[in-house]
């Protein structure tokens, strides 16, 4: 089990947004929202 702590992030979308994101963070094969929502946000950063 990892010992890494996550911060938890309040967010406000409108319904079709939340809508497109649970479409494709299944479609992209990710377990979970957090991992579709990191994935791109890590290769983001290592690129800078």
């Amino acid at each position: 089990m990892s010992t890494e702590t996550k911060d938890r992030l309040a967010l406000r979308m409108k319904p079709e947004t939340k809508c497109k994101i649970e479409q494709w963070y299944e479609a992209d094969n990710c377990r979970s929202k957090n991992e579709f929502i990191e994935r791109p946000a890590g290769c983001t950063t290592q690129t800078q």
